[in-house]
């Protein structure tokens, strides 16, 4: 998908589709020198447009899922369908796109200007360095935020900052960061994960929904 058949980016007007394998990161700053608004909030989120879409990636209170005007998916059969916003499903984190492969996406953008919106992009760049373990290079959020307060707050709350499975931690400092380093395996992981639920659950009542897809 990172070929350039599927990985291109396309503006007109306040319009601008993108490949499904286009790195959302070269998507944001594309839009924003073409000060087009409502996509800057997602700079520093790792992974494909493509891949943002389906899980409906969000930050700073706004998810992807509410400028995309359509999505171009390849049916299992090989017909070409195109799916407007509603169709898409989008909701917290998720979307109806699950299972699809996604070909393109178009969003409908906002004109704004390109001074104002870079240095927007620049300061939610700096937050978010600023919030993560930068000196770890594999590193994953696991939980969705939870309505009743951050997944970082309730798990210093509960003692769990810090807790460890083999090579895998929870980020002492910033717990909503799950580690993983040199040695780790996905199964440590998943103990890890269960680990942090059961106790979140036990001690709060609070079910944290997964953020990750596991295969």
């Amino acid at each position: 998908m990172s070929g350039p058949a599927t990985s291109g980016i396309e503006i007109t007007a306040k319009k601008m589709t993108v490949g499904a394998g286009a790195k959302l990161s070269h998507a944001v700053i594309k839009a924003v020198g073409a000060g087009l608004g409502g996509v800057e909030h997602l700079v520093g989120i790792p992974g494909t447009v493509g891949g943002a879409v389906v899980g409906n990636a969000s930050s700073d209170g706004r998810d992807i899922g509410s400028v995309v005007e359509s999505v171009t998916v390849l049916e299992r059969s090989g017909e070409l369908r195109t799916l407007n916003q509603e169709q898409a499903g989008f909701s917290h984190r998720k979307s109806s796109l699950v299972g699809l492969a996604i070909l393109s996406v178009t969003f409908d953008l906002e004109s704004a200007d390109v001074t104002a919106l870079t240095k927007r992009m620049q300061k939610l760049w700096i937050g978010r360095n600023a919030s993560r373990p930068s000196e770890e290079p594999r590193i994953a959020m696991p939980f969705v935020e939870p309505d009743e307060m951050s997944v970082s707050d309730l798990l210093h709350q509960v003692g769990l900052a810090g807790v460890r499975e083999g090579e895998v931690s929870i980020d002492t400092q910033h717990p909503q960061f799950l580690i993983a380093r040199s040695g780790a395996t996905s199964e440590q992981c998943m103990k890890l994960i269960e680990r942090v639920r059961e106790q979140v659950l036990l001690q709060t009542g609070i079910d944290l929904q997964l953020d990750l897809q596991i295969w």
